[in-house]
């Protein structure tokens, strides 16, 4: 005899005919002829090496050894039942814990490396892929399924996103005002807008997107970008910063692209602006057609 002489097919056609106690009706609710459920019954018989049940005028009653298999494969199906549910149950969490990221290359080279480091801190275990592109493509990829979720900031969310996207307010940044360590200025925690004017300041081509951003919202706050000494546009935040320790200018930047430098107390000096809090609101995008109740409760910074 073989260690399994029966398969889980056979094993559930015999208990739902040891409950029905009729051929006709077990073959209706497993979808199978009256001679096929006869057929798996005998041969589950022969398999066995013993008799299951007796037929007398047409009723069914099963025998000590038809007994002992209905006891124990009722519960040997139950137990499959709760073993497909868990492993259901696991690849559910699994696929929760890979996630594919995307972000323009301004935020993706400061912000996305951040949240990595709090999901990893979280959830030892999620896998994620980073995707840099342009807002457009971004959002094809989101639609298209090739991204759980893109980064934008403010400047990214505009109207055209709101009937295909899932767009929820993430984390807020605030924008300061960074001087070399060795300025003037760095006895000082706060300035005044007039002072702003007698600075030299490095800022980023205007086709940043971050760099629009701050146009608009200084605009806002009433402080006149004409009246900024600009010295020199940088491409990168890396240059920027890099010209700040150089003692080349000043500029404002996201307060959290300092946190990843390890020489910040050594080279930048933070300055704000009095009666003024410039702060910058991102947002996860996501496709509102697959979205996740789990999954956003996932992204809780």
């Amino acid at each position: 005899m073989n260690d399994l002489p029966f398969t889980l097919e056979q094993l559930r056609t015999f208990t739902i005919l040891a409950k029905e106690k009729n051929f006709k009706k077990t073959g209706e609710k497993l979808y199978l002829s009256q001679p096929a459920v006869s057929l798996q019954i005998k041969n589950l018989e022969l398999q066995l090496n013993t008799i299951l049940l007796m037929r007398k005028q047409k009723k069914i009653k099963l025998t000590h050894s038809g007994k002992l298999l209905f006891s124990y494969g009722t519960k040997i199906l139950k137990l499959c039942q709760k073993m497909r549910k868990s492993l259901l149950k696991n690849n559910k969490a699994t696929n929760i814990f890979k996630i594919t990221i995307g972000g323009n290359l301004f935020s993706s080279s400061y912000l996305i490396p951040r949240l990595v480091s709090i999901f990893k801190y979280k959830h030892p275990t999620v896998q994620i892929t980073t995707i840099i592109d342009s807002r457009n493509n971004l959002k094809k990829q989101i639609l298209n399924g090739n991204l759980n979720f893109a980064i934008f900031d403010s400047s990214l969310i505009t109207n055209s996103l709101n009937n295909l996207f899932k767009i929820s307010p993430y984390i807020k940044d605030e924008i300061i005002l960074v001087i070399p360590k060795f300025h003037p200025l760095t006895s000082k925690k706060w300035i005044n807008i007039n002072e702003l004017y007698k600075l030299k300041f490095l800022k980023f081509p205007y086709y940043i997107e971050f760099q629009m951003y701050l146009d608009i919202i200084l605009l806002k706050n009433n402080i006149n970008l004409s009246k900024l000494n600009i010295m020199l546009e940088l491409p990168s935040l890396e240059s920027l910063k890099n010209a700040i320790k150089f003692n080349l200018g000043v500029a404002f930047l996201p307060l959290s692209s300092l946190f990843q430098d390890k020489e910040y107390f050594e080279f930048f000096h933070i300055l704000r602006i009095e009666d003024l809090r410039l702060t910058q609101t991102f947002f996860t995008v996501q496709n509102i057609s697959k979205f996740n109740k789990e999954f956003e409760e996932f992204l809780i910074p």
